[in-house]
């Protein structure tokens, strides 16, 4: 059995992941065009993501108080109470397809430069994006086919924390960190492949070569996606190597370390990373933070702060209050009574003589 611990954390870098992502969700709504709306989406898979480590955290820590060493269920139940795994599968198949797309996209941005425009509002569109999302559910057909098949079998058990080796079969496993180990180097060839392409048309065409409308924000969409890939390989490799001696006795562990290494690597690491490469990103940050700190003069004067006196010497105060008992304040002057507060109404006024012409 794992340790409450283990799963005490999990909420705290769900909530990481998610404030770094609803953060930016919220501030670049307005740019979501081009290969922009691809980080888009990958921002909203992360903010799900964040989300679904927290139900893994409460969902562990329930199972952690609630029973004991020797409980076991079938991995069939794990499908509605542990329903976080399969969100993971989804997760990681929907991050796989759109950084795919976003490294084709720089390929087609070389090799087709001037129809490049025409090209990628095909498949970088909020249509496609959401038919990908939705197509990447269909990882869940193989993934429910082991739990499905030996839902009558009794002799099939798996632990109440319902790791994903033991309700989706070993085989379906290794394929889906497979598709983690190594889908991030397909991106990262496709990216090769643009970039030197790219590096033999600028020879070609003694450094004039034009990839784009805008070469310099191409440049940082390129840098972005790499350092996404290689990320994806990190967070995935690194764990995987740090705990190999685990693997087999406690593979539940290990998978927690790969979801808590994403959620650091992607909810504190890649922000700094949109706020140093994209100028948008930093001028709504900005803006974001300053947008009431600007113009903060005080126009306006209270009860207990009246303004300078502009008749010295004169006959007369500047300041003065009129409270009425019967509820409004058109009423004889006098002093508010306590008991009947709550009906008392008054007026405070400021007095100036006119100038006289």
């Amino acid at each position: 059995m794992l340790p409450a611990i283990v799963f005490e954390v999990l909420p705290i870098f769900g909530f990481i992941l998610c404030v770094s992502t609803s953060f930016y969700l919220w501030i670049m709504r307005r740019k979501q065009k081009d290969a922009f709306g691809g980080i888009y989406v990958i921002q909203c898979l992360d903010f799900v993501y964040g989300l679904s480590l927290f139900y893994a955290g409460f969902h562990g820590c329930f199972v952690s108080a609630n029973t004991d060493d020797n409980s076991f269920v079938q991995p069939v139940e794990c499908l509605w109470k542990a329903f976080h795994i399969s969100f993971w599968c989804i997760l990681d198949i929907s991050n796989t397809l759109v950084i795919f797309l976003l490294c084709f996209d720089q390929l087609v941005s070389v090799f087709w430069s001037k129809k490049h425009k025409l090209i990628n509002s095909i498949y970088l569109s909020k249509c496609t994006m959401i038919i990908v999302v939705i197509f990447s559910g269909a990882i869940l057909m193989p993934a429910w086919d082991f739990p499905l098949t030996y839902e009558n079998n009794a002799t099939i058990s798996t632990s109440p924390y319902c790791s994903m080796e033991r309700v989706f079969g070993q085989d379906f496993y290794e394929m889906e960190v497979n598709i983690r180990k190594f889908s991030p180097l397909a991106g990262i060839s496709i990216l090769s492949l643009a970039g030197v392409a790219l590096l033999i048309f600028q020879l070609l065409q003694n450094w004039s070569f034009k990839w784009s409308d805008n070469n310099d924000e191409s440049e940082r969409l390129y840098f972005f996606v790499l350092t996404r890939c290689l990320m994806l390989l990190a967070v995935v490799h690194g764990p995987l190597y740090l705990l190999e001696p685990y693997t087999k006795q406690q593979d539940q562990i290990v998978e927690i370390a790969l979801r808590i290494s994403y959620s650091v690597t992607f909810g504190v690491l890649e922000p700094l990373i949109l706020f140093k490469v994209f100028p948008e990103y930093r001028t709504e940050f900005y803006n974001f933070f300053l947008r009431y700190s600007h113009n903060t003069k005080r126009t306006w004067q209270s009860a207990e702060d009246p303004p300078d006196s502009k008749n010295i010497g004169g006959e007369g105060l500047d300041f003065g209050s009129w409270y009425s008992s019967a509820g409004n304040i058109i009423g004889e002057a006098g002093l508010p009574y306590e008991m009947n507060a709550d009906k008392q109404k008054s007026v405070s006024f400021y007095y100036n003589e006119m100038e006289k012409v």
